[in-house]
This record gives structure tokens, C-alpha cells and sequence, in this order.
């Protein structure tokens, strides 16, 4: 499904932040990121997405999605793509929602934008996807501005918006990092329900090796902007040689002496 090879991206005239990195993705495969701040994790889902900050570019490469390349593609083609084939979530999925406007005005300009359709379906549409997220009150929430509701809400609000197209890929950056331990297994748990309901294959970039450990099928560890290990859940957990996946997995919280990855 998504193939990236060697790909390596840039930042202006500063050195690589992100360097020969090479990764498989298959149809409903999950595969966590992991890495110390700075590896370069979240650099490579935004070239996966076409959405490096300014100044940043794929220097080196390809990036290939259902055969087609997207280093290529133009506007009206990533239009076409984004939100309803790739779609991605954000560590605070309430800073890519206006403030100032509700969250039903914007979910259903987000439908309508993708799909020719009334703004009552549109709106019934949107009721439906945060019900499959299991919130409560959906009417009212439809009805609230972001600041009205708690973090783990805007995280839910958030996944709903991304998985309205049943995309094929979703790309989430450190998505439960910022919530609470409750909340953050309430949104693992509604990723892995979205896997098996869609088949769809979730690239999560994450500092919490125990997030990654319990989701992924396959785990990348980044460090300095290049890979330092990758390998199944298995290997990577009871068999790696990486002595920096090790102390990755050093920094785990034990409880009473047992480790939980």
C-alpha cells in the first residue's frame, strides 16, 4: 500500500533531519515510530502527507501510495487524497480545529468538501462518526467550540474527522501524549477497533515505546534522523541487538520489579 524508499528530507540549507529512510506498509498493518524527541519521527508521516513546514522538502527518494508516487503529485491531486485516502491525527487534535467556529460547522464543511452531499446529511453523518467513538451527547458536542471540551473529547472529535472516508492510510503524531493513562488506552483501544473495522493501516509515531509495543505489528526505532532498528513486536522486544533500543526499553516503567513491554 505505501512504500517509502530512501528517502531523506531537508530543512533549507540545514542538515538532513530525516536520512535513507525506508519503510513497507501493508493494507491494515499498524507500525509505531518511536524515538527520543528530535529523531525525526513526526518529519517523515509530514512528508508521508505532503505537509513539511516551510522550507522543509523530500530532498531525496520516493514515497509511493497505491503505485503512484506523491512526490509528484500536484495540488488537485493531494486535494483529492488527503482526508479521504491518507488522513491524519494530531498530538492535540484541538489545534487543527478553528476556535471560533464550532465543531459541527467545520465537520460538515469537511464532508461536503469531499462529498456532494446536503448539510442535514452531512450533519447525520458527522453525529455517526462520533457515536462510533463512543461519545455521548453527540448533538451537543456538534453544537460546542473546541475549548468546551476536554482534551481526550478533542482527541475523539479529532480521530472521528480523519476516519469519516474510511481512509486506507492514517497517520497519527504522538497522538495520546497528550492525556491522561485512562484516556490514552481509551483512544489505543478505538485506533485498533478502527483496524479491524476498515483494515486500515495506521503509521502512530510515539516517544511511549509501551504504546508502540501493545499496537504495532512492527516497530521503526528512529534516532539522530536515520534508522537504528526496526523489526516485529517479537524481535524488537525480547531479541533486538540495538543497544539503543535497549535503553529505550530501560525507560520503561516498571511495577515492582515487572516490566510492562
Amino acid at each position: 500500500m505505501l512504500s517509502i524508499e530512501n528517502m531523506s528530507i531537508q530543512y533549507q540549507r540545514e542538515a538532513p533531519v530525516v536520512q535513507d529512510f525506508s519503510l513497507n506498509i501493508e493494507k491494515g498493518e499498524i507500525v509505531g515510530i518511536v524515538g527520543e524527541s528530535g529523531s525525526g519521527k513526526t518529519s517523515v508521516i509530514r512528508g508521508v502527507m505532503g505537509l513539511l513546514p516551510s522550507g522543509g522538502a523530500v530532498t531525496q527518494g520516493d514515497i509511493v501510495f497505491n503505485g503512484s508516487s506523491v512526490i509528484k503529485y500536484s495540488k488537485t491531486q493531494w486535494n483529492q487524497v488527503r482526508g479521504s485516502k491518507i488522513s491524519m491525527i494530531f498530538q492535540d487534535s484541538g489545534m487543527m480545529i478553528n476556535p471560533v467556529r464550532k465543531i459541527g460547522s467545520q465537520f460538515v464543511e469537511y464532508i461536503r468538501y469531499h462529498e456532494k452531499v446536503s448539510k442535514r446529511e452531512a450533519w447525520d453523518r458527522s453525529i455517526d462518526m462520533l457515536e462510533k467513538m463512543r461519545l455521548s451527547a453527540c448533538e451537543n458536542i456538534m453544537h460546542s467550540y473546541s475549548f468546551e471540551l476536554s482534551g481526550g473529547m478533542r482527541q475523539r472529535v479529532g480521530i472521528a474527522m480523519a476516519m469519516t472516508f474510511q481512509p486506507q492510510l492514517l497517520l497519527a503524531d504522538e497522538p495520546t501524549s497528550a492525556l491522561d493513562a485512562t484516556t490514552q488506552a481509551q483512544i489505543v483501544h478505538q485506533m485498533l477497533e478502527l483496524r479491524e473495522e476498515f483494515h486500515t493501516g495506521i503509521v502512530i509515531v510515539t516517544h511511549n515505546l509501551g504504546v508502540a509495543a501493545y499496537m504495532a505489528d512492527k516497530i521503526v526505532v528512529m534516532k539522530d534522523g536515520k534508522i537504528v532498528d526496526m523489526g516485529d513486536r517479537e524481535y524488537i522486544l525480547k531479541n533486538s541487538g540495538s543497544e539503543y533500543t535497549k535503553k529505550l526499553l530501560d525507560c520503561v516503567p516498571s511495577l515492582e520489579g515487572e516490566r510492562y513491554v
